[in-house]
């Protein structure tokens, strides 16, 4: 229960930012795209998948907490991805 709310508040707090800032929502859909497309990327031999994740253009130009909050959002929203955050029951077990 605290990791959904945790997850909504995270979305919450996003949403002003995502709603307001075209660059931000840009950066969200390429997050997003990038969650999806990481386990097809991982196939590779390492160095290949590590040249395929380098980051081509700059950084965005938002702080780190928000940078960090938006990829924690993509990734939950795309659980299917290696990074996607799991969420936790009362029992310490993943759900």
């Amino acid at each position: 229960m605290k990791a959904r709310l945790r997850h909504i508040g995270l979305a919450l707090a996003a949403l002003p930012g995502l709603m307001i800032s075209a660059r931000r929502r840009a950066l969200f859909r390429e997050m997003r795209a990038f969650a999806r497309n990481l386990p097809a990327v991982l196939k590779s031999p390492l160095p290949a998948a590590m040249q395929q994740i380098t980051p081509l253009s700059q950084p965005s130009g938002d702080s780190e907490p928000v940078v960090r909050d938006l990829a924690d959002l993509a990734a939950l929203l795309d659980r299917r991805s290696p990074e996607a955050i799991v969420g936790y029951d009362e029992h310490g077990l993943p759900h």
